[in-house]
Parts: structure tokens; sequence; C-alpha cells
């Protein structure tokens, strides 16, 4: 069960965010630098700076999920933090801890590539949260001045870095099909629509020709998804146990 627990990760890290509008402020391009002063450093995972407030981030996102997988596993009560339980000799922190750092491989390799397509325009973690204090800033201004704006008035943390990072990686996945790292067959769209057929395409009006571009659409995201699992299962981690195993969730 602890496997199970572990391994849902790649499931839930393709990050499919609900689109809405937003102005973003403060943004240039730049090369990959040191680590941002503010941001604590505590390895790379693909050559990509990996810092605390990454894996505070990611180990809230997956807070509830592992939090009802454990209890679903072991319902017994639990004197003390609930983090602390132990299932099958592993405590609950260290599995949250773990699919952080399993969410954050799929995260960086991504990163990378968006950073060597000049796709990505933030330097550093510490970059992206000054963004959004500037971005949360203006909003608030122009709710004050009664002003329209489109999406929640302030941003978390979570909910900026989803809506940037799920943007940019529309512009990579057409990208890598223009540089044919992506490629599209006939045979391939028509294996996509038989797939599809087994859904809402299986009555007779859904024809391949009618839609090839959602079944375009679809076959980019399978595709893209065993390319990126491809390049996890190639990418070195060189995270800091010891700074790791110190990162704990506020109760």
């Amino acid at each position: 069960m602890v496997e199970n627990i572990c391994s849902k990760i790649r499931e839930g890290s393709y990050l499919v965010i609900a689109t809405f509008l937003i102005i973003i402020t403060s943004v240039t391009f730049a090369q990959e630098g040191p680590p941002a002063q503010k941001a604590k450093y505590i390895g790379t995972i693909a050559g990509m700076v990996v810092t605390k407030e990454e894996v505070l981030r990611e180990m809230e996102r997956y807070r509830a999920d592992v939090y009802r997988d454990i209890a679903t596993e072991d319902p017994g009560k639990q004197s003390g933090s609930f983090w602390d339980k132990e299932i099958r000799g592993i405590k609950a922190i260290d599995i949250l801890r773990t699919r952080a750092i399993d969410s954050l491989s799929v995260i960086k390799v991504q990163e990378k590539l968006l950073r060597e397509r000049n796709l990505w325009p933030y330097k550093d973690y510490e970059s992206l949260l000054k963004d959004l204090e500037v971005n949360n800033r203006n909003r608030k201004k122009s709710v004050a001045g009664h002003e329209v704006i489109y999406g929640p008035i302030e941003f978390s943390e979570q909910t900026f870095f989803d809506y940037c990072f799920s943007n940019a990686l529309i512009r990579l996945k057409n990208g890598l099909v223009n540089e044919k790292l992506i490629v599209i067959t006939e045979v391939d769209l028509q294996n996509q629509f038989k797939k599809m057929q087994n859904t809402v395409y299986k009555e007779d009006k859904y024809t391949l020709k009618a839609f090839t571009r959602q079944v375009k659409d679809a076959y980019i995201e399978v595709a893209y998804k065993a390319l990126i699992n491809k390049y996890v299962e190639h990418a070195n981690n060189k995270i800091d146990s010891g700074k790791l195993n110190q990162i704990r969730l506020t109760e």
C-alpha cells in the first residue's frame, strides 16, 4: 500500500489548471543563475535548482491525498502528530516528502525543457514569488478602483505557479511538435481515435475527419506524457536528504 501511495504521483503531476485571465507583469527572460538568497536551496533535479519553498508547495498540494490514503489504510487513532505516524515502518511525513520530490521531478524536467527554449521567464523561484506579490498588489488596487478583473482577487503561491506553468507548457508542447520530438502520423491519429471511440466519441456522428483537431490534441497529450516520463526516469536527482528531512508542514 505504501508503494501504491508513493507511486500515484505521476498520474497527477501534469498540471491542468482552469483557464482564467490575468495580466502578468514584470516578466523577463533570464538564464539559470545561483539560488535566490531568500529561497532555501536543497539540491537539484535534472540540473534545475530545487528550493525548500518548492518542496513545501508540493507537500501542501498532496497533503490531503496522503492523509486520506494513510487514514484509509490505518484508521486507528494516533497520539501526537499524524505526520509522525508510521505505516509499515515509514513515517507519514516521509511518504509526503517522497511524493513532493516525485512531483518536483516531473516539474523540473519540464522546467528544463522550457528554459532551453526561453519559455520560462523566471530565473529562480524567488523571481516567481516576487512576481506573485506584484500581481496580487495590482489586482487589489484594481478591485479598490472598481475595475473589472478575472479570476481571484489574490492568487496563492500554488495557484499562481500552476497558472504560469500550465500556460508555458501549452507553448512547450506546440514547440515539441514543431521540433519533431513529438511525431504525429496518420496511424497515430487513427489509433488514438479508436481509443476515444470508447468514450463520448462512440456515436456515429463522430468521425476522425470531423474531429481531427480534438484527436490530435488528445494524442499530443499522450505522447507528451510518455516523453516526460522517459526524461524523468533518467533525471539526475541530487537532493540533500538532510535538508529535505528537516522540512515539515505546519499542523
